[in-house]
């Protein structure tokens, strides 16, 4: 699984650089978990802008992904310096079945499925088109890509097509 590699475009909140967050091959059996019907799922985010705001993409499951209108416009703090993560490959832990917590002590814990290890109070974006609370996919830990604390979470509405970061730290 790759993450974080840029996504070739600007930000349009920003004019920084957008990236992919997490690129998953569906057609990975040890992805079957996930129940996702279709070749690939790319989640693209502004790395800098997610610390603000939830980042919503338009997806298929096939591996499109495009920037949604439905972001939120940006304002001036959004523009303080950031120094990107830059694209790695990394596996998530084993993975988690929906019914189990994540309960861990280790703040680099980064996973597909289960419940997410909420940093501050859970937080689950709506979905632009139905506006019921976007399902958490998984959440990447800051600690593990060398960026101080805090994670980044994963949300996927498949059936509407799109999918959010949003970002937490202590």
């Amino acid at each position: 699984m790759i993450v974080f590699a840029p996504a070739g475009d600007t930000c349009p909140r920003c004019d920084g650089q957008l990236s992919i967050a997490v690129d998953l091959d569906l057609t990975r059996a040890d992805l079957a978990f996930l129940g996702l019907r279709g070749s690939r799922v790319r989640i693209l985010t502004c790395e800098r802008c997610t610390a603000f705001d939830p980042i919503y993409c338009e997806v298929t499951l096939e591996g499109a992904a495009r920037w949604s209108r439905h972001n939120a416009a940006a304002d001036s703090s959004d523009r303080e310096a950031w120094t990107w993560i830059g694209p790695r490959e990394m596996w998530l832990t084993a993975p988690v079945v929906p019914t189990e917590a994540l309960a861990r002590i280790a703040a680099d814990q980064s996973q597909l499925g289960g419940y997410p290890s909420w940093e501050q109070n859970a937080e689950f974006p709506p979905c632009p088109a139905c506006s019921k609370p976007m399902p958490c996919i998984g959440q990447l830990a800051m600690q593990a890509l060398d960026r101080g604390e805090g994670f980044i979470y994963l949300f996927l509405d498949a059936p509407c097509g799109f999918a959010a970061t949003t970002f937490q730290q202590t």
